[in-house]
């Protein structure tokens, strides 16, 4: 029995009333004691509360919540009710088009009818990432209101992590995602911001507990400034300036569009810049680097200078490039030196590599002859090879322009990437055959013409210029050989082809052996009416379920595109007693003549097993499989 004691002063007017209704379970304020006499509670000193009350949840009601030590108010929605003292709402709608569900971090995205309007947040974006509220204490239907938690304990969410892909454990502090309304325990990095929502207080699956605390602080901050930051004037000694402790980088966002960029420091104390650089006078080093991963610019009327230095030194994997910057009027660029131009490697030891790039000209290359008469091209004259060392040692390789406008090598010939809109040929040309890749298609074509028999061979390296006598093929034809000299035995060879009708597998010499055999596919069809069809081209396989539990009558079956070969029905009766039967088609002959009825008992299942002569179903059915 709930019983909530009042220590007031009460006319006796009202006493015999305020006995009586006391003595009921439930005893309410709003009873006759109000009703006799308003001015009857004229002072309460306290509200006794039962601390063992089991309450059933019902709007407008305040009784004692034992396990969270407090006052409970229980709200409109059904097992949502306010911790006083120990929690924090805002009553909010949702506009977003959809459901915001029970734990979904949301941020005030605008207002209406007199309240804010909430929406999911997400740690990409500044307005969505810095107006974060809270997490929503239960579902909130779209064009609904409902209660977001600002402060204070949402239960019955999932606080593993799986959904996220991650681990969490009580205690975990967790992080606005940069998926709307989600959480992760790792802070994201720069340029998302980091708000803190909250900690995992229980983790469970679908009884976790998140004590939601919204900050920007925690695991990293973010300092977000809509205006200027002015310093107090002084040098890096003094007060003014701005310091960076343990940081790696400064990161610029790219506004209105475009890439970020950072300044970075490295463990060597190099200071890094991802874009270009573009300086409207001088830039100048004593004694140290200058370092640039993309391009150091002169203006139009600059230059690019080493001064005083014998060498200029590269990165391993960099490069030194200069040119005028933006110069629309095709200037010369030059660099002076007083004798030769030597390219080394980083130490200073070895051959580096002169690059000729865009529309550049070299105008002179030393050894062999030739020149250079377009732009952005090496010309070697009348030179036919281009001759490689070999080192430190092997076989000099060779590049040679034939007189048939055909290059050729005495290496392997890579392409590993291509860069053109057209096709390659890797060896042949498309006329005959060849390897070739179609940028415009996305394809890889292996073609062979009528010029080289229609026929691809692989074979042995220590054969590949022996004659495999195979005669020219009427469709395309691939053979794999043994390590047999064909010369002593041609016949051991498979091949495959495609004859217009159907794949040919082929063997010169015995049978084709099969290692591992092939796993038949099931294609279930449910019909939901009085017609089916099977059409074995697209069902996948030789094998089809019917299940008759969803058709409103006999199935009148349909079976079409079956070749020559073994297919199998299982048909699978209705469990719910309505017997259904089949009405096969004309093609379908059973043995003797007759044809069966389909088993009637309960989800029975009768199994069809047909041959096929490319015409013609020859079928036997063995039934009542339970």
């Amino acid at each position: 029995m709930h019983r909530t004691t009042f220590v007031a002063t009460l006319s006796l007017s009202c006493l015999a009333a305020a006995s009586a209704y006391a003595s009921q379970p439930g005893f309410r304020l709003d009873g006759p004691i109000l009703e006799c006499n308003p001015e009857a509670l004229t002072s309460v000193d306290y509200i006794q509360f039962d601390t063992s009350y089991s309450a059933t949840h019902s709007e407008g009601q305040i009784h004692w919540n034992d396990d969270d030590k407090t006052m409970e108010i229980d709200t409109e929605v059904n097992g949502v009710a306010l911790q006083t003292g120990q929690e924090v709402w805002l009553r909010a709608t949702n506009k977003t088009g959809a459901q915001i569900d029970n734990g979904e971090v949301v941020y005030i995205s605008s207002a209406q009818g007199q309240r804010p309007v909430a929406s999911l947040a997400d740690a990409d974006t500044e307005a969505t990432a810095t107006g974060t509220i809270g997490m929503a204490t239960h579902n909130i239907a779209d064009n609904g209101t409902g209660y977001v938690t600002t402060f204070g304990l949402v239960r019955d969410i999932d606080t593993t992590g799986t959904p996220v892909g991650e681990v969490w454990a009580a205690g975990d502090a967790l992080y606005l995602s940069s998926t709307a309304g989600a959480m992760t325990k790792t802070a994201p990095a720069l340029p998302a911001y980091t708000i803190r929502v909250g900690y995992v207080v229980y983790a469970h699956a679908t009884e976790g507990i998140v004590f939601v605390s919204v900050s920007c602080a925690g695991g990293g901050t973010n300092l977000i400034l809509s205006g200027d930051l002015v310093l107090d004037s002084g040098d890096v000694a003094d007060s003014g300036r701005v310091r960076l402790k343990n940081a790696e980088c400064i990161a610029w966002e790219a506004s209105p569009a475009g890439t970020d960029e950072s300044l970075c420091v490295d463990a060597s104390e190099q200071l890094t810049y991802s874009g270009p650089i573009v300086a409207t006078g001088d830039v100048s080093s004593s004694g140290g680097s200058i370092v640039s991963s993309a391009d150091v610019q002169a203006g139009a009327a600059g230059e690019v200078r080493w001064n005083g230095l014998t060498e200029c030194v590269a990165p391993a994997d960099g490069q030194v490039a200069c040119r005028q910057a933006d110069d629309s009027t095709g200037a010369a660029l030059d660099f002076l030196t007083a004798g030769t131009l030597t390219v080394k490697d980083q130490a200073g030891t070895g051959a580096g590599n002169l690059t000729v790039a865009g529309t550049s000209t070299l105008t002179t290359i030393q050894s062999g002859a030739g020149d250079v008469a377009d732009a952005g091209a090496i010309r070697l004259g009348n030179a036919e090879v281009i001759a490689w060392e070999a080192s430190p040692a092997g076989t000099d390789g060779t590049l040679t322009y034939s007189s048939s406008n055909k290059l050729e090598t005495n290496a392997s010939f890579i392409i590993p990437t291509i860069f053109s809109d057209r096709y390659y040929s890797l060896n042949g040309i498309a006329s005959t055959g060849g390897t070739f890749f179609n940028t415009s298609t996305d394809e890889l074509i292996m073609a062979s013409g009528s010029g080289v028999g229609r026929q691809w061979v692989f074979t042995d390296a220590a054969n590949a210029a022996n004659d495999h006598d195979h005669a020219t093929q009427t469709t395309p034809t691939i053979f794999v050989h043994s390590d047999e000299d064909p010369d002593t035995d041609n016949t051991e060879w498979i091949s495959i082809a495609h004859n217009g009708t159907t794949g040919v597998l082929d063997s010169g010499k015995g049978g084709v052996g099969v290692t591992h055999l092939v796993q038949p596919s099931l294609t279930t069809h449910v019909p939901s009416g009085t017609t089916q069809t099977i059409d074995w081209s697209t069902d996948g396989g030789n094998i089809v379920k019917l299940d008759l539990e969803d058709a409103t009558g006999d199935v009148t079956l349909t079976i079409s595109n079956g070749g020559v070969g073994r297919y199998t029905i299982i048909v699978q009766q209705d469990g719910a007693g309505a017997a259904r039967d089949i009405t096969w088609p004309a093609s379908v002959e059973w043995a003797n003549a007759t044809t069966p009825v389909i088993s009637a008992g309960n989800d029975e299942v009768d199994i069809v097993d047909c041959v096929c002569d490319g015409t013609s179903y020859y079928c036997s059915i063995s039934q009542d499989h339970d």
